[in-house]
């Protein structure tokens, strides 16, 4: 490769995402340490400590981000099979072997460190969909390939929901709709599946314990919550208390460390669903919404990838990482403001957990793969 045709290919490295990225990540260290450490508490450098596990997730991600980048994406393709297999295996396993957390059986390993295969499950049934479409490059999407994409979905999906990981499985229905609009699926093929689908969703409903729907639809009647005190108890300490975090923040916050329901822990998985709220709380509006527009620069960034992408595969894989950013930050922002369901799934770039970090910066990886090689004339 040329000199100025290597330099015209890493002009499409896409700097403005690639610094989105890190300043969310820059955001996320202060915020971790106030939800995990606290005014209380004293820094420990050590593996026991969620806040120095939190600078190894994101030292790990940024730099498999930065390697992914390098590699050329076509090699995934190769490997979807492959892919989509393991992570069929990673989820059987959580749901023989998994342990239990929140209510819900995701994670392998111990107390001191512990894996959520779901995370990078989501990556692998990403590609494994990609690699499928792909095959019939940009004509419209036959009834036969909607009705496989949606097999390739379902078992994946099936041992999620077993866990049950309601937030995740929202995540792997919004990926596949962002990815089957790219894939040029037609709207009489969405209204056709809306009414097959819909008796599903029906009994799927009622076979949700109460406090299961409750926790669902508690964001469609907030106002429950000041005049049904059995109801209160039962659904509604998590909307409180978010509500009470982002309502004192004002907008400048309260400071670092200086948050009432942060410090005082009344928000519960502060540090992973409800960063935000903490986030708002002691930043204030003017910290949640810088958050917010970091959030979308990345999914614009994203789109014009898609837009641009050299092929079939690029594009949709691309997609469905968006996809997969689009539904993350919808829902837990949503969650935060009582305006999505309470479902419990992290804020991008924002929120503590290793799966989850790491996932997301590979996936940012592979966005940039595709978007340096979104030239014909770049490795010729």
């Amino acid at each position: 490769m040329s000199t100025s045709i290597r330099a015209r290919s890493w002009r499409e490295f896409n700097p403005l995402m690639v610094v989105a990225v890190l300043l969310l990540l820059a955001i996320s260290l202060p915020m971790v340490y106030t939800t995990t450490v606290g005014s209380a508490g004293t820094l420990v450098f050590g593996l026991g400590s969620s806040f120095a596990k939190h600078i190894v997730w994101i030292s790990v991600g940024v730099s498999l981000m930065f390697g992914l980048a390098l590699l050329d994406y076509q090699l995934l393709r190769s490997l979807a099979i492959v892919l989509y297999v393991a992570a069929l295996g990673l989820l059987g396993m959580v749901v023989a072997l998994g342990q239990v957390k929140y209510g819900a059986q995701s994670w392998i390993g111990s107390s001191q460190l512990s894996f959520q295969p779901t995370e990078p499950a989501k990556l692998m049934v990403i590609i494994a969909l990609a690699a499928f479409w792909s095959k019939h490059g940009d004509e419209p999407s036959p009834w036969k390939s909607v009705f496989v994409s949606l097999v390739i979905l379902a078992v994946p999906l099936g041992l999620v929901m077993l866990q049950p990981d309601f937030g995740s499985g929202m995540v792997m229905i919004g990926i596949w709709l962002v990815m089957s609009l790219v894939a040029n699926t037609r709207w009489v093929q969405y209204g056709v599946l809306s009414l097959l689908g819909a008796p599903v969703v029906v009994l799927a409903w009622l076979n949700f314990s109460v406090y299961q729907r409750e926790r669902l639809t508690v964001f469609l009647t907030p106002e429950r919550c000041e005049t049904d005190l059995e109801f209160r108890m039962r659904a509604c300490w998590q909307i409180i208390q978010s509500r009470l975090a982002i309502s004192s923040g004002g907008l400048g916050g309260m400071g670092l460390l200086r948050g009432v329901q942060s410090q005082l822990n009344y928000l519960p998985v502060q540090e992973s669903d409800f960063i935000f709220a903490v986030t708002a709380e002691e930043l204030g509006f003017i910290g949640a919404a810088v958050v917010i527009v970091l959030q979308l620069i990345i999914i614009w960034q994203i789109w014009r990838v898609v837009e641009r992408a050299r092929d079939p595969f690029g594009r949709l894989m691309v997609a469905g990482i968006g996809g997969l950013l689009l539904v993350h930050c919808l829902e837990n922002i949503g969650m935060n403001l009582i305006m999505m369901p309470m479902t419990g799934i992290p804020l991008p770039f924002l929120s503590y957990g290793g799966s989850f970090t790491l996932t997301v910066l590979m996936s940012i990886g592979v966005v940039l793969s595709v978007s340096i090689r979104s030239r014909r004339w770049s490795f010729n």
